[in-house]
């Protein structure tokens, strides 16, 4: 109870503050606060208020976890290009795809803007969610080798991040040589 003193009987206007009070648990609150006198005609005010948990920023693990199979010959690249679907809700921030390497390329278009390198990709939440198709690749112009172990992060502000493992290999046909059989 709040009681105000009366001065020659009149109560100095007043602002009186109100509000939800700390660790209460998810739920709507309603509150009447009566106002009374001796005397006098009651008055009261209605309050409600609403205790709700944060919503989570969540990027989903994606469709695909390990993508291989990225090959082509030396001077014929790049590779094909293969997919993965990526979803997030309550997102309140970019969703951004980094590259661990610069061997591999990324895009939300399997025809072009791919990216590489110390480029991130980056997509912007429609009411705080995601959800698209990304496009993966090596790139042109690799010397022969393999490329194992290339990693693609997902990370958004507040939200666990997830990966994508990418496998390929540059090969040269010309340095695979046919040894005849030894015939007696």
């Amino acid at each position: 109870t709040l009681t105000l003193l009366p001065d020659s009987g009149n109560i100095i206007s007043t602002s009186i503050y109100v509000r939800l009070k700390s660790n209460l648990s998810s739920n709507v609150y309603n509150e009447t606060i009566l106002i009374s006198s001796n005397g006098a005609v009651g008055q009261s005010v209605f309050c409600i208020g609403n205790v709700f948990v944060p919503s989570i920023p969540t990027i989903d693990p994606p469709s695909i976890r390990v993508l291989s199979g990225f090959n082509y010959q030396v001077g014929t690249g790049p590779s094909l290009s293969q997919s993965f679907t990526i979803s997030g809700v309550n997102l309140i921030d970019t969703l951004r795809l980094q590259l661990s390497s610069p061997y591999y390329e990324i895009s939300t278009s399997p025809l072009s803007g791919y990216i590489s390198g110390d480029n991130s990709l980056k997509i912007l939440p429609t009411d705080s969610a995601i959800s698209t198709t990304i496009y993966a690749r090596l790139k042109s112009g690799l010397p022969v080798g393999m490329y194992d172990s290339s990693i693609i992060t997902l990370s958004s502000l507040g939200a666990v991040s997830q990966q994508v493992l990418c496998n390929g290999t540059v090969t040269d046909i010309s340095l695979i040589s046919l040894q005849p059989n030894n015939v007696t």
